[in-house]
C-alpha cells in the first residue's frame, strides 16, 4: 500500500467512526507490549508508550532493537507481528517506512462494522552507536 493510499484509508475511518478509548485502548497497548517483547528482536527495557487525543495518532510505541538486528529483519518481523497478532481482523491499513535508522509502521485498524478504530505508530530504532 502506498503512503497516499494509507492516508486516504486512515482519513476515511477517522472521519466516519469513533476512536478507541478506555479499556479498549488499554487492551491494544497491552497487546503491543506483549507481542513486541515476545519478538526476540526488541530490547524489552526500551519499550515506551505514549497516547494522544489526535484521532490520527492515538498510540505510539517506541523501542530499541537488540544489538545486531538489521533494519530489514525488523521490517519483516514488525510487519508479521502487525498482520498476524495485532491488527483487528475486520479492517486494517498500514504503511512501513525506514527513517533515521528506524523502522516505523503507521497503522489504522477497525474492530468491526460501524465500531471503534485504533490509529498509531510503532517505531523500532537501531541501537545507538
Amino acid at each position: 500500500m502506498t503512503k497516499e493510499r494509507f492516508i486516504e484509508e486512515r482519513n476515511r475511518i477517522v472521519s466516519s467512526f469513533e476512536p478507541s478509548a478506555g479499556h479498549d485502548l488499554d487492551g491494544m497497548e497491552m497487546d503491543l507490549y506483549l507481542h513486541l517483547t515476545a519478538s526476540n528482536i526488541v530490547d524489552d527495557s526500551s519499550l515506551e508508550f505514549s497516547r494522544s487525543d489526535d484521532a490520527n495518532a492515538l498510540l505510539r510505541a517506541r523501542c530499541v532493537l537488540k544489538s545486531g538486528v538489521a533494519l530489514e529483519e525488523a521490517v519483516k518481523e514488525l510487519t508479521h507481528i502487525w498482520n498476524e497478532r495485532l491488527r483487528y481482523k475486520y479492517f486494517e491499513a498500514h504503511d512501513v517506512r525506514l527513517e533515521n535508522q528506524s523502522v516505523l509502521l503507521d497503522f489504522v485498524t477497525q474492530i468491526g462494522v460501524d465500531e471503534f478504530f485504533v490509529t498509531g505508530t510503532i517505531e523500532m530504532r537501531m541501537q545507538p552507536s
